[in-house]
């Protein structure tokens, strides 16, 4: 009896990531306060905020928009009193927001407000989105000057001549992968094709991006036309050599595989019936690898499989001295460890 009488199952792989992160922190003490009216300036605003967290992240800084909305054409005594009970609640200790009246310069707007007082301090710097920081080492002098703040973190000039050394980023040793697989057989293949399942399998870095990996494949296909089928399963080990950018990279690999084939024998029309073997093959191909998150990479990769044939005797299968070729394409999901 044919054990099998439809397409065989292909291997179903999910794969669910998530991140979460919290941060035990008092509440932020300097406001940040949006008056941007189009997006160069929201850009601008974002640049700010960005350097306000490098100097003074020991106050804790948070964004917020205006309390109303003509709020950048007030006058800044109005402004200081729209602040009042809305962004200024009792925990901020100084607001502050971009003042574009001036285009030849930049220039930030501090408010220190409380019970029955305010201050109100400029800080000026030059134009350009090179100025954004000064504004912001401007505007953490001011602020230092009222209150308890850690020292700003040194930084150190090259000296003339010297080239400043660049820091990489730390590389991620490990990595596990999870992707589909398609083979097509082409030539001297006399098992069903195409066939489709997946893989699972873990990745150590060797050096820089050379990577070597232990992966279980399991695929599976079937040929209707004769009511056959056929379900591979076995361990790859393979090299790949991916040079490129942080975000892309391709280059060669190279796989073995040691793969337990079962094939379902079925009607009148096959000569095959129901057996299995084990089969060697190596598969050089193309690999490649596409970040899409700090820690996540499409990896998709195209090989081909060569590996002896498995020619039929009276029905059964036998590991023959012939060889066979396969074209083997993988994509997967690659997660950084």
């Amino acid at each position: 009896m044919h054990r099998f009488s439809s397409t065989t199952a292909l291997l179903a792989l999910g794969l669910g990531l998530s991140l979460i992160a919290g941060l035990a922190q008092g509440a932020p003490r300097f406001v940040l306060v949006g008056v941007a009216s189009d997006e160069t300036a929201c850009d601008q605003e974002r640049v700010l905020a960005q350097e306000l967290a490098l100097v003074i992240d020991d106050l804790g800084i948070a964004r917020a928009e205006p309390p109303r909305p003509d709020f950048g054409a007030l006058p800044v005594a109005e402004q200081v009193e729209a602040l009042r009970g809305t962004v200024m609640d009792p925990e901020v200790i100084a607001a502050g927001w971009l003042d574009a009246a001036d285009a030849d310069r930049w220039r930030m707007v501090l408010v220190f407000a409380g019970e029955g007082r305010a201050v109100v301090q400029l800080v000026e710097a030059a134009p350009g989105v090179e100025g954004l920081p000064g504004l912001a080492l401007a505007a953490r002098e001011v602020l230092a000057a009222a209150l308890p703040l850690e020292p700003a973190p040194a930084v150190s000039e090259p000296a003339a001549g010297e080239v400043p050394q660049v820091v990489p980023p730390r590389q991620r040793r490990f990595a596990l992968e999870v992707g589909g697989h398609l083979g097509w057989g082409v030539a001297h293949e006399i098992l069903p094709s195409p066939a489709a399942g997946g893989a699972l399998g873990a990745q150590v870095r060797i050096v820089d991006e050379l990577w070597i990996a232990l992966v279980v494949a399991i695929a599976g296909a079937s040929e209707p036309a004769t009511d056959t089928s056929a379900l591979t399963i076995g361990p790859r080990l393979h090299l790949a050599w991916l040079p490129g950018g942080e975000r892309v990279g391709v280059g060669p690999t190279l796989a073995f595989q040691v793969a337990y084939v079962r094939a379902f024998g079925g009607g009148p029309e096959s000569d095959l019936r129901d057996d299995s073997a084990t089969r060697p093959s190596f598969e050089p191909g193309v690999a490649a690898r596409l970040r899409l998150a700090p820690r996540v990479e499409l990896a998709p990769s195209l090989r081909a499989r060569i590996g002896p044939q498995l020619p039929l005797t009276k029905g059964r299968l036998e590991v023959g001295e012939e060889p066979a070729l396969d074209l083997v394409l993988d994509v997967g999901l690659r997660i950084l460890l």
